[in-house]
């Protein structure tokens, strides 16, 4: 993970010219420790633009990277690797280097959650349709009990990168992912 994070955040400061840290913590390893712990864990990840009230079309809208297509379309995904190593050594012998010779499209294919392999794979998208449904609902939901009026795709795009919010949640992580305190132990 630390190579991951580590290799993310150069090619994010390198994309937007950031000359900070990109991640505010240091990774951890959470454990998940139940089927209910780890839906509701993919419940959150697909939730990400609703919940916040950024995205008002559900989490399908959010701009960023998700995971919604390939999980409930069966859509690949699809990522490329720079080989940064190789573009700094053809750069010290003097070679030209194009911006995407040492680049590398790879397909990213998700597998199910272990609680979901008895479904097909058409029963395992139908199954995220409707719990990203159910999350556009919740967030029509608390959206409108709040008041707020989510920012929408263009406002999202519109911000600065480099802008920082005024304060931040700091709350601490978990030892482990549970879905009651007796499995937490």
């Amino acid at each position: 993970m630390q190579f991951v994070n580590t290799n993310i955040a150069k090619e994010a400061g390198r994309l937007h010219r950031w000359p900070e840290r990109l991640w505010s913590r240091r990774y951890r390893s959470i454990v998940i420790a139940d089927d209910q712990a780890a839906l509701a864990r993919l419940r959150y990840v697909l939730a990400h633009g609703a919940k916040e009230g950024l995205v008002d079309d559900g989490p399908g809208a959010w701009p960023g990277a998700n995971c919604i297509a390939a999980l409930g379309r069966g859509e690949m995904l699809r990522g490329t690797w720079f080989d940064r190593g190789a573009e700094y050594k053809a750069k010290q012998r003097g070679e030209t280097v194009r911006a995407r010779q040492f680049a590398t499209t790879y397909d990213v294919k998700l597998t199910q959650l272990p609680c979901l392999q008895h479904l097909t794979t058409s029963q395992h998208q139908a199954a995220i349709r409707r719990m990203v449904k159910e999350i556009e609902e919740q967030a029509k939901a608390v959206n409108l009990a709040q008041g707020r009026t989510p920012m929408g795709v263009t406002a999202i795009l519109k911000q600065d990168p480099h802008s920082r919010p005024a304060t931040t949640d700091r709350s601490t992580a978990p030892f482990v992912h549970a879905s009651d305190k007796k499995t937490e132990m």
